[in-house]
């Protein structure tokens, strides 16, 4: 029996052990948290100029950049709205934005018919905290990864998300939490050409997170580590 399982990254275990008084690397390995679901193709690309995040804010994970940034595109692209769907009770008066942009910012409970959410969206966007050592990667990027959608994410410069997504190139855009930045990411994302290869630049990760190879790893991990113990004793 395990004495315990829980779900994290490099970064994660990396800030772990420097914090804790033992050593935890010798007996851990690390797996990321699977994705489940089969590539998402859907049937044709939004001709409005929806971005969409999905869930909740909360922490660090916090709204303020993603609507200043927005701002800055609405300028450009004054039709461009920007969906909010989940629970979140956010007053944008609070925000140093423009009225424009105040209302093409849209907000819908959480809704458990994600396909009509996909279907609506241009662009998907993933927010991260803002602090200076990330360690979560958050569970919606990599359901994004599975949907036939540009995706921006927006990062810290060493966070686990950006190493996870370094090999994608075509498909996701990513940014720091610089409203300008943040601006010319969804400008990229939103103006880029959908191709039937536009896609394959995420093959590489989605097979890292295939839930069969996930499985695997577990499993020949935790043989590796009951047969070091075997040896000790």
């Amino acid at each position: 029996e395990a004495d315990l399982i829980t779900m994290g990254n490099h970064h994660m275990l990396e800030y772990q052990q420097r914090n804790l008084n033992f050593d935890i690397l010798g007996k851990s390995f690390i797996v990321p948290d699977p994705v489940v679901n089969n590539p998402i193709k859907l049937s044709s690309i939004s001709q409005k100029y929806i971005l969409t995040f999905l869930g909740s804010f909360y922490g660090a994970r916090k709204p303020d950049r993603l609507f200043e940034g927005f701002s800055e595109y609405n300028k450009s692209n004054p039709e461009a709205e920007l969906h909010i769907v989940g629970s979140n009770k956010i007053n944008l008066d609070h925000f140093n934005i423009s009225e424009d942009a105040k209302t093409k910012i849209l907000f819908h409970a959480f809704s458990t018919n994600l396909m009509a959410v996909f279907e609506r969206s241009r662009v998907l966007i993933d927010v991260d905290a803002d602090i200076e050592e990330d360690v979560f990667i958050s569970s919606k990027l990599k359901e994004y990864l599975s949907v036939n959608r540009m995706i921006v994410s927006i990062t810290g410069k060493n966070s686990p998300s950006r190493k996870l997504l370094s090999g994608i190139t075509k498909s996701v855009v990513v940014s720091d939490f610089d409203k300008y930045n943040i601006s010319k990411a969804i400008g990229k994302a939103i103006n880029t050409k959908y191709d039937a290869n536009l896609f394959d630049d995420r093959k590489s990760v989605l097979d890292f997170l295939n839930v069969s190879r996930v499985c695997n790893e577990i499993v020949k991990n935790f043989e590796r580590i009951s047969n070091s113990d075997c040896e000790i004793r």
